[in-house]
């Protein structure tokens, strides 16, 4: 680890010392570039690649000092002309606190076990809809609840409704402009309540998984 306290320039500055941190800045380095690998969370894995010398790896809090600076550890300035922030992603939940500390919304499907008989998918995002697609053809029947007014909403149009196509031809209900009001458990069932235009519905699953938005712990920065 460096703890020179003079202004040090590199080509790429990589903030997080996580796996894709780490892959990041070994690749850049063997295509020739002077890397810097930046470890805010003391965590990581500079051993992969420290020891062959191709990154220099720095350990500590990170802070802009401007555009193309850094501080680290509040002593240590660094230098680049591009940074790469890769930095391990904190999960942010969509639906209502009460079901999300019910305990009853899963983060992901048990793929190791068969897909029991009814699903529901919170979020129509990327992972949302391989969950979904990945589920109905193991047999189970899938509902995916997005409270967007469309699934993917930065996505062609004409793509999308390729793709919504698909689902539908696959046995996925997609119930877009949703809202999800509660989950409770009745027996070996959950029931998700949920409202669209004003009314609400009761939906009856035997598992919920939520394919929520992931954001980058980017705060301190």
């Amino acid at each position: 680890m460096k703890g020179t306290k003079e202004m040090k320039r590199y080509q790429l500055i990589v903030i997080g010392g996580g796996r894709l941190g780490s892959v990041i800045a070994g690749q850049a380095a063997t295509w020739g570039a002077h890397v810097a690998l930046l470890d805010p969370g003391g965590e990581g894995e500079e051993d992969f690649f420290a020891y062959e010398g191709m990154v220099d790896v720095y350990k500590g809090n990170v802070r802009f000092l401007t555009e193309h600076e850094v501080e680290v550890a509040g002593q240590v300035r660094l230098a680049a002309k591009a940074f790469i922030i890769a930095l391990e992603h904190v999960r942010e939940v969509p639906e209502p606190a009460s079901v999300a500390t019910t305990g009853e919304v899963a983060e992901e499907p048990g793929w190791r076990q068969p897909p029991t008989k009814k699903w529901v998918v919170l979020g129509g995002t990327e992972h949302g809809i391989e969950w979904a697609q990945a589920l109905a053809r193991q047999g189970a029947q899938v509902t995916v609840v997005e409270t967007g007014a469309r699934l993917l909403p930065d996505y062609d149009p004409e793509c999308l409704s390729i793709l919504e196509a698909s689902l539908r031809q696959e046995g996925v209900r997609v119930r877009c402009h949703t809202q999800v009001v509660k989950v409770v458990q009745r027996a070996n069932k959950k029931i998700i309540q949920l409202q669209f235009d004003g009314l609400v519905e009761a939906l009856e699953t035997d598992e919920i998984v939520s394919a929520d938005v992931s954001l980058p712990q980017v705060s301190s920065l």
